[in-house]
């Protein structure tokens, strides 16, 4: 099958990717709302109707870094890929002898910095006992909207099918990724610096191009495994052997605490506005107020 078209609206329901040969896979997982990535139902419901979930895993977009619609990871739980935590295990101890086991553990308290999404735990094996060796923090990080995609599903469960090739919602890239994400990056990286130890923030590629293109990302450089904060990014490719979206490892960069904080204060003095743009958008808006 090829790779279906993406445009302004919701590629994944359920861990079912949006195709007119896989609609009627698309409206049982619907009707179910059940969710394969978290193997129970699926956590995001609609504020008025709680009972009802939403279970949109990605959406297509299109703004000035994505110049062609791409599918756009709207959940942490997308990332349960059994090959994005293969690989991240094989990026962070690639020369691992046949004694040492790897075990992920969920949702680990960090004290004042909150809970950590997973420990990846490396463990020595000597006959029936284990001992931890060392460990890795892992984030996963995901996009969210502005808008919904509301009408988008409503339409596919009337009519089995989009109506419009654009629906009116948009990407929070903002506040997802420089505000939320880089206090989660700034707080705990500190703690695991404290440590000498690292936390690794799996993201979509898309994340690392908003941030390179609206944020001060010089403190970010090439992986550097001395380094406390690492960003590894995964790409969304269709595979026409599964017939869906899947995520393939893209690349990995690092960070000090330092270059975390770069990208918090804002952009890149280069991006910002000269007073007279400035003015000129008082001007602006104070006649906008007056119509």
């Amino acid at each position: 099958m090829t790779k279906p078209e993406v445009k302004n609206f919701p590629t994944e329901y359920f861990g079912y990717p949006y195709t007119l040969s896989q609609q009627k896979k698309v409206k049982d997982a619907i009707a179910n709302q059940y969710c394969h990535y978290l193997a129970g139902t699926c956590f995001k419901f609609r504020k008025s109707q709680p009972e009802v979930k939403i279970g949109v895993c990605s959406l297509g977009y299109t703004c000035n870094f994505l110049p062609d619609p791409e599918p756009v990871i709207m959940c942490p739980f997308r990332f349960r890929e059994k090959e994005v935590f293969s690989k991240i295990e094989r990026e962070c101890y690639p020369d691992s002898p046949g004694n040492i086991e790897f075990k992920w553990v969920p949702e680990v308290s960090m004290g004042v910095g909150g809970s950590v999404d997973y420990v990846l735990c490396k463990f020595k094996k000597d006959g029936d006992l284990k001992t931890l060796v060392d460990f890795k923090c892992i984030e996963f990080q995901s996009a969210g909207t502005t808008g919904t995609p509301w009408d988008a599903l409503v339409d596919l469960k009337k009519y089995g099918k989009y109506r419009k090739e654009k629906y009116k919602f948009g990407v929070n890239w903002a506040n997802e990724f420089s505000k939320t994400m880089m206090q989660q990056a700034y707080k705990k990286g500190l703690i695991v610096e404290s440590w000498n130890k690292d936390i690794i923030f799996a993201v979509q590629d898309v994340c690392l191009k908003y941030l390179t293109k609206h944020c001060d990302t010089s403190g970010l450089t090439d992986y550097n495994k001395t380094y406390p904060i690492h960003f590894f990014s995964f790409k969304m490719v269709w595979s026409d052997t599964l017939n869906r979206w899947t995520l393939v490892f893209d690349k990995k960069i690092s960070s000090k605490t330092e270059g975390i904080r770069r990208i918090l204060s804002g952009s890149s003095t280069e991006f910002y506005p000269t007073m007279e743009q400035f003015k000129k958008n008082i001007v602006r808006k104070m006649n906008a107020s007056k119509n």
